[in-house]
């Protein structure tokens, strides 16, 4: 509704009459005010690896235990004669499908044609349906399915799990196979400087024997506090054949943080306390060939006596980690920013 008695406009009589004669002029878009950005969501997607149809339509072989055994031998030549064993098992993952609907009630159509309406409600609706989308795989991404095991996808709280709360991960127990978990940290504490936070890097690569994490995710409270400690050491240098103007601003603070040669980014779905190292080249989203964000067409509702139609987005997916032991979960970080009330999500 117009707003009545500020600037230009007049209240009282005049200004009903004003509102009820005169055009409104409206802008030519309609702006998203709810969703946020998911940059390591994005990451995936584009790394998604293709899957089809089966029984665990995702089986990825792991070897659980050594094969043959190394031994120091004498002149004589003798060695013990190695015991055939079975060290490779399968971790199984199904597909979950994440269905986005949308409805279009028919006489409404009437009312809201593209010629008479200032946007039009479907394509707001149809706009809608990634964003929706995106917001939910997110939620899912940094959160765990243990609410629902049956039908959400893997987090990565369940990927990088050490057991303690997280046992069955791709159908195998990590308390059978302790080298199916990850390096979790539960009570992390005040380690937003550098020289406490990178002893958790080195911890990491201990942990997977060997394998450095690629780079770290973490809440922007967290990652500006870890900022700070990196702007505070930052130094200008000038000398007699400096020249400044004002094309050459002085620039202080990154984009990204570079500790130990371990890029460090933040994530606005990261809840505040947590962060996530990762090694890219064993997590990644397997996505259905077919269900990659799929639109199912339209279907009438006339059958169910309503003059409508409705129509889904589907995705069948799962994350999918092949070595949780070159993951990181730090959690329970104290000393973060503080911005205020965080917007909804």
């Amino acid at each position: 509704m117009p707003v009545l008695g500020t600037g230009l406009i007049p209240s009282g009589p005049i200004g009903l009459e004003l509102e009820a004669t005169v055009r409104r002029v409206f802008a030519q878009m309609v702006v998203v005010l709810i969703y946020r950005q998911n940059p390591l969501l994005a990451l995936l997607l584009r790394n998604a690896i293709r899957a089809s149809g089966g029984v665990s339509p995702y089986t990825q072989p792991v070897q659980t235990g050594q094969y043959v055994t190394s031994s120091w031998i004498g002149p004589a030549g003798q060695f013990n004669l190695p015991q055939d064993v079975a060290a490779t098992v399968n971790a199984e993952f199904n597909l979950c499908a994440l269905a986005t609907p949308v409805s279009s009630l028919g006489l409404e159509q009437l009312v809201t044609q593209d010629a008479i309406a200032v946007a039009s409600r479907l394509m707001l609706k149809m706009n809608d349906l990634k964003n929706s989308a995106l917001h939910s795989l997110a939620a899912a991404l940094f959160g765990t399915n243990a609410g629902n095991v049956a039908l959400q996808m893997f987090g990565l709280l369940d990927a990088y799990d050490d057991g303690t709360t997280v046992d069955v991960y791709g159908g195998l127990s990590r308390a059978t196979y302790p080298t199916w978990g990850g390096l979790k940290i539960a009570a992390a504490g005040p380690v937003l400087t550098r020289a406490t936070f990178i002893p958790n890097l080195l911890a990491a690569a201990k942990h997977s024997g060997g394998e450095a994490l690629d780079f770290v995710v973490m809440s922007i409270e967290d990652w500006t506090t870890l900022m700070t400690d990196f702007m505070s050491v930052e130094r200008y240098n000038n000398d007699p054949t400096s020249r400044w103007g004002k094309d050459d601003p002085v620039n202080s603070g990154f984009r990204g943080l570079l500790l130990g040669d371990t890029p460090i980014f933040f994530d606005l779905n990261c809840p505040k306390g947590t962060a996530v190292g990762f090694n890219s080249k064993y997590i990644t989203l397997v996505i259905h060939e077919d269900a990659n964000f799929a639109w199912t067409g339209w279907y009438s509702t006339i059958p169910q006596g309503q003059i409508a139609s409705v129509g889904l987005s589907l995705t069948a997916l799962n994350l999918v980690c092949s070595k949780p032991s070159t993951g990181m979960l730090l959690e329970g970080i104290t000393g973060g920013a503080t911005f205020g009330p965080a917007p909804p999500p």
